[in-house]
């Protein structure tokens, strides 16, 4: 019966860490037109909204920072080509970091750096012609159908966890009498 204690034990603490995460945020950030757009987002595909985001370039200065709306969206004018670094505050403990990479062919160029970073272009949500630009798993991958086969392979393992937990029982029992 100590064994099987000491498994029940052992299979709870590997539950831990996947119950500290429940409610993770993902980021992904596309280059769209003159404009990186962040989507800042929970697991269970929601909107981030009101999250603070701050773009540091490599050498850690302040590129440029601002809130998203209430679909979890916050944009900015491109910068020079490179390696940035995104965070994202969603608050109560919710924030993530991740690298994004601007192709130096993106880079506004000296014409384009005086107009108002007010300007946007317009670009559906949907549009393909948008380049993903941040390191990682998308968020299709995070909130999508895998996010389910996830969830059916993390029932079959607590299933075969507990058949394995069983069986040690059933052994411990039989070997005691």
């Amino acid at each position: 019966m100590t064994q099987f204690r000491s498994v029940l034990s052992a299979g709870l603490l590997l539950l831990v860490p996947a119950v500290a995460s429940a409610h993770a945020v993902g980021i992904e950030a596309k280059l769209k037109g003159e404009r990186v757009v962040v989507e800042a987002y929970y697991d269970d595909d929601s909107p981030a909204a009101d999250a603070k985001i701050a773009v540091t370039g490599e050498n850690g200065q302040l590129v440029a920072e601002g809130k998203t709306d209430a679909k979890g969206v916050w944009s900015f004018p491109t910068p020079v080509g490179g390696k940035y670094q995104v965070a994202v505050n969603a608050g109560d403990g919710h924030s993530a970091k991740t690298s994004i990479t601007i192709p130096p062919q993106a880079s506004p160029n000296p014409a384009t750096t005086t107009e108002p970073s007010t300007t946007t272009i317009p670009n559906p949500a949907g549009d393909d012609t948008a380049k993903i630009v941040s390191d990682g798993p998308t968020r299709a991958e995070t909130t999508g159908s895998r996010r389910w086969l996830m969830a059916v392979v993390g029932v079959g393992v607590i299933g075969l966890f507990t058949l394995a937990a069983r069986r040690l029982a059933r052994r411990a029992v039989s070997g005691e009498n």
